[in-house]
């Protein structure tokens, strides 16, 4: 099959010019945000997209959506994230501005929920409905329950390619403490019901205290500078021309502890990317270089 070479990715660049979508089309239905349309869900997706995350919450301040999964994924200790929002398998955080800290959104009358391994919608359903839907010998009538699918290829470890989540632990230089610091990286593919990407996390953390008596924990610190450098081979959808695409992004941060890179998204009903591959390469602050190539999950 032949490969098409892409300088850029030009879904997700920070500073294009994309106009807000209306808040009209936009509305709160209790802890949770429904979008009028797929249109405006779709508009809204493309709108975050070409946001740095530090304006992901200045966004959902605008809305007055005070329950969003972001927020209860980028805080500053990772203890204090639950077990029930680590549950819900959303990587970007993009989509997590849009999803409560339950995994739910609607568009128009239907309930979405996501959770570990599925994504259930419902027209007319409620929270109630889709927890008992949830159950595998429950039949529901209207229920959709659509599988997240991940990368597209299982090659095993033998091969030398890298399976899951990675943490390193790294020695703080000339810290006197004996503070450690940990950046865990990762790589991710996911396809949703009317959302898919696929991206690289990176996120850095020092094992210190808060205060004279607390206790040691793994909090966010961050780096003075951090570049990552990736490169995904995949198969969107919709928008290309049938061919596998190699993308090639960068993204760099200035003292912040949470960086993302989203290298390519589609947004609608029915979309999918087959992701085959991403190899990415980040440097430090202490100009530390590290390879992870082709960082398969599935």
């Amino acid at each position: 099959m032949a490969l098409l070479f892409v300088c850029c990715d030009l879904n997700n660049e920070p500073g294009l010019n994309i106009q807000m979508p209306s808040k009209s089309e936009i509305t709160l239905k209790g802890d949770a945000l429904r979008f009028d349309s797929i249109k405006a869900f779709q508009e809204t997706m493309n709108y975050l997209n070409s946001l740095p995350i530090e304006k992901l919450e200045e966004y959902e301040n605008q809305l007055g959506f005070a329950n969003s999964l972001r927020s209860r994924l980028m805080v500053s200790d990772s203890e204090e994230i639950s077990d029930e929002v680590l549950k819900i398998n959303v990587k970007d955080f993009r989509l997590a501005t849009v999803v409560n800290s339950k995994g739910i959104y609607y568009i128009g009358n239907v309930i979405h929920k996501i959770t570990d391994s599925f994504e259930f919608a419902m027209e007319n359903g409620n929270e109630e409905t889709l927890l008992n839907a949830e159950r595998d010998d429950l039949k529901v009538d209207g229920l959709v329950k659509h599988k997240i699918t991940g990368f597209t290829s299982a090659i095993p470890k033998e091969n030398g390619r890298f399976s899951g989540k990675e943490s390193i632990i790294i020695p703080i230089a000339n810290d006197p403490s004996g503070n450690s610091k940990r950046v865990t990286m990762e790589a991710w593919s996911r396809n949703y019901l009317t959302y898919a990407s696929n991206g690289v996390n990176l996120i850095t953390e020092s094992f210190r205290r808060t205060c004279g008596l607390c206790s040691r924990k793994w909090r966010d610190s961050a780096v003075q500078y951090m570049k990552v450098n990736s490169v995904s081979r995949h198969y969107p959808s919709v928008g290309g021309s049938g061919l596998w695409l190699i993308l090639n992004n960068q993204e760099e941060a200035y003292s912040y502890h949470n960086i993302q890179k989203v290298i390519d998204y589609v947004a609608g009903f029915g979309v999918w990317i087959d992701t085959d591959y991403i190899d990415y390469t980040t440097i430090d602050d202490a100009n530390v270089r590290r390879d992870n190539f082709v960082h398969w999950v599935n």
